[in-house]
């Protein structure tokens, strides 16, 4: 039950080619949503110009619909520090930190993007429950986090979302590359597109559920780095369990099936390795995240899927 007195915020995901925006009630159900590409004319949203019309647009949605929003939550494809400062610019085109752009529509709070849908994973998802779990989102790239009684390691500097730098080398024999250029859903078409010189119509993994063997070899193959990788992880934090998601991370064709069995075949030596969970919040994760991060800059925080005041 949503505690009197409490409003509505927005949460804003932004990609590496579309956003997401979310309005949420004080129990992390969304209210109401809008999406958008952000790839145009080969660019990454210059400026976060489309990210901004986005919220812009839901935040006066959402006021025209009677509701109030206090608190604008943003999670970003970058390194952010503990005081919501973007220390990278390698996947988006922005000119202005968040936290000024999006000030118009309210107090701004900044994460990264890979936190916020670990966040919403710990308290309305699949993490409900789990004193910890490593969250894994496999989309279009590849990062992670690490989550303990329901909150996110960040790091030192806010930079422990880079599982994707981790090297293939020694994981796939003969390949020199990170797992997100190896086994993320960019990275796997950039193979296919090297291995063929055509730009794959579909992603990888659904070519290969449909019998393209190039796309086979490619899927088993991205499958095989990151269940050895996350057999590694198993064996450093031994966390409750594996939260994956994007698109790959919670899809249940070849690459599932075949990403379990060789976690399940790397982590022979452990009497109970932890599960592989698919995370269930779906593309809303990052911007329910956002949203979420908002209602904990003011001192509201989700407990077992529901946030409740801070005494």
């Amino acid at each position: 039950m949503a505690l009197a007195g409490l409003k509505h915020t927005l949460g804003v995901d932004i990609g590496g080619t579309k956003v997401a925006a979310v309005v949420c009630d004080p129990n992390g159900r969304v209210v109401l949503r809008d999406r958008e590409s952000t790839f145009v004319g080969g660019h990454r949203d210059p400026g976060l110009a489309i990210s901004f019309d986005v919220a812009s647009r839901l935040y006066e949605k959402a006021k025209s619909g009677g509701l109030e929003i206090d608190g604008v939550g943003v999670g970003v494809p970058e390194y952010v520090t503990a005081d919501g400062v973007l220390s990278s610019n390698e996947v988006m085109e922005w000119t202005t930190q968040p936290s000024e752009l999006f000030a118009p529509l309210g107090r701004v709070t900044v994460e990264s993007d890979v936190r916020c849908g670990a966040i919403a994973e710990a308290r309305v998802g699949a993490g409900r429950g789990l004193n910890s779990f490593m969250y894994v989102t496999v989309g279009t790239g590849l990062s992670s986090t690490f989550v303990i009684n329901g909150e996110t390691w960040a790091g030192q500097r806010g930079e422990a979302i880079a599982f994707g730098e981790v090297p293939v080398d020694g994981l796939v024999a003969s390949d020199s590359a990170n797992l997100e250029s190896y086994s993320s859903g960019a990275g796997m078409a950039v193979r296919y597109r090297e291995a063929t010189g055509i730009d794959p119509a579909s992603a990888v993994a659904i070519l290969a559920d449909q019998g393209d063997p190039i796309a086979h070899e490619i899927t088993t193959s991205s499958a095989l780095a990151l269940g050895r990788a996350l057999s590694l992880i198993a064996c450093v934090l031994d966390p409750g369990a594996f939260v994956l998601g994007g698109g790959l991370g919670t899809s249940s064709g070849l690459w599932w099936k075949k990403l379990g069995e060789v976690y399940l075949a790397c982590s022979m030596s452990r009497s109970n390795p932890p599960r592989l969970i698919r995370a269930t919040l779906g593309e809303d994760s990052g911007a329910v995240g956002a949203a979420i991060t908002a209602f904990r800059a003011r001192g509201v925080r989700p407990v077992r899927g529901e946030i409740q005041g801070k005494q």
